[in-house]
């Protein structure tokens, strides 16, 4: 079964095309349960091989849209094996697959557990035919962060946002301890939650393109990820909705710059790198 690596903004994931009838793709496994657990053997169990999640691409059939108007149906799994709503950097990483590997389009279309996603392919000002940008619209409208209780908080200013997966929003520096806290169900959010902190960039930093960093604590990966579109898009509502921050804004992650457009119709496009890296085969 042949599999492809890419990362968006390094936020690694597998994808899987079980588009063609005809094609070996369509060994991999279809029931839910069996994926979950394909997923946390590929992604857990490899030494030294940790992909954050990975992305089946199926046909579409019956959904959101009408027939031939999405270009395939996504399902989504973490590292551990759960079922992801949506992931922002896995989407763009999706759309640039397509393109690459199914169909020279830039225009793409496809539906997911939080609704339908459009993204627009662009060619890497860099030039490697390896690297694209891609812009996606994210399924969820744009969101007013809802501040929490100081108990639900443990202290701390948060905010709770829902950006196609639930998100706790924290203003200032990365705190393993504290993103452990906030992370897991309560009888409020059912779902758990992502956390993100996000800070201002020192004005006396040059060469930054972005005004801000940001830092997710990931359901499923259990820990600080290279990059989370979600969890992007969750800092720029807050600094949108909250610190009233206007403009494209600009996210620094660890493993690259996350563009987050909020527009004035509630529409919230998410932009950034995604890269091919290469094709693995499994026997």
């Amino acid at each position: 079964m042949k599999l492809v690596y890419m990362d968006g903004a390094e936020n690694t994931f597998i994808i899987v095309d079980c588009l063609n009838e005809r094609s070996s793709f369509r060994k991999a496994p279809n029931a839910p349960e069996d994926r979950a657990e394909w997923t946390r053997s590929l992604c857990l169990k490899v030494p030294g091989f940790l992909p954050d999640g990975v992305v089946f691409l199926e046909p579409q059939t019956t959904g959101l849209l009408p027939l031939n108007q999405a270009q395939f149906v996504w399902d989504f799994y973490n590292a551990d094996g759960s079922n992801s709503e949506f992931c922002g950097n896995a989407a763009r990483c999706a759309a640039a697959y397509y393109q690459q590997r199914v169909q020279a389009i830039s225009k793409i279309i496809f539906q997911t557990r939080a609704g339908v996603c459009e993204a627009e392919v662009f060619a890497d000002p860099g030039g490697s035919p390896q690297l694209k940008q891609v812009r996606v619209r994210m399924p969820r409208a744009a969101e007013t962060p809802i501040l929490l209780a100081a108990a639900e908080a443990e202290g701390h200013e948060a905010y709770f946002v829902d950006s196609g997966v639930p998100h706790i929003v924290v203003p200032g520096a990365a705190d393993v301890v504290l993103a452990k806290k906030l992370r897991p169900p309560t009888l409020k959010r059912p779902r758990g939650a992502n956390v993100t902190f996000v800070e201002k960039i020192p004005p006396e930093s040059k060469g930054f393109l972005a005004r801000f960093s940001a830092v997710s604590f990931e359901r499923g990966v259990e820990g600080f990820t290279r990059a989370c579109g979600t969890g992007a898009v969750a800092a720029g509502l807050y600094l949108s909705k909250i610190r009233n921050e206007v403009g494209i804004l600009g996210l620094q992650m660890p493993g690259g710059l996350l563009l987050v457009d909020i527009q004035d119709s509630g529409q919230v496009f998410l932009q950034g790198p995604t890269r091919l890296h290469f094709q693995l085969e499994l026997q």
